[in-house]
């Protein structure tokens, strides 16, 4: 009971909330991207002439007592015809987009988080973190798309994916060389004695008594 109460407590201190908050506020936005990018391209035929005709028709039944004959109120009535259907659209694509970003910031929120247990769990940071990281997200995923099975196939595959990167993570970090220590800098010369300074010149009397 000891030794689970000392490990809680080492990964309660080596969680770093503000590592995980960027990576999930970056894996968002890229989710809200993609998300938002593909639901675009699925929906662009959602946009037709009979779609809009339809909206047309949905309009004079919300309004049966007006006849829409005259060109001015047939234009009004393509017009907002027209914007329900793109409006349909833009629903489509800002729901896509969310359901994007929470996918992707509780992915990379889980990856890096698993990640600190790890390091504080270990004591060290090398590529088994990102191993062990892995492969918690990886059983996450395979249980929620394939149950059982797919925990095991997402644990190999996902550490067995992440263990290169890991390893040049690590050799990157190590290649990074420290910043040389600035050279101190050189003594400043004593101020000569009263004695030695040279009297100021007319021009340096003048510029001094007009400075005040």
């Amino acid at each position: 009971m000891a030794g689970l109460e000392d490990s809680w407590v080492r990964v309660r201190q080596g969680f770093r909330p503000n590592e995980v908050a960027e990576a999930a506020s970056y894996c968002g936005l890229f989710g809200v991207v993609a998300g938002g990018a593909r639901e675009w391209q699925k929906t662009a035929t959602l946009v037709t002439e009979e779609q809009i005709l339809q909206e047309e028709e949905k309009i004079r039944r919300r309004y049966p007592d007006r006849s829409f004959a005259t060109p001015k109120l047939k234009r009004m009535l393509r017009y907002h015809a027209s914007k329900e259907a793109h409006g349909l659209r833009m629903l489509r694509v800002c729901t896509s987009s969310t359901k994007s970003c929470l996918a992707f910031g509780l992915i990379s929120a889980t990856y890096v988080t698993a990640e600190q247990a790890s390091q504080a769990l270990r004591g060290q940071d090398d590529a088994l973190n990102s191993v062990f990281a892995a492969s918690v997200l990886g059983a996450a995923i395979g249980t929620r798309w394939l149950g059982p099975r797919g925990a095991v196939v997402g644990t190999v595959a996902c550490g067995l994916v992440s263990l290169p990167f890991g390893y040049a993570r690590v050799l990157a970090r190590g290649d990074v060389e420290e910043p040389e220590a600035e050279a101190p800098a050189p003594p400043e010369a004593p101020a000569p004695p009263e004695k030695d300074r040279k009297p100021p010149s007319l021009w340096g009397r003048l510029v001094k008594r007009v400075k005040g």
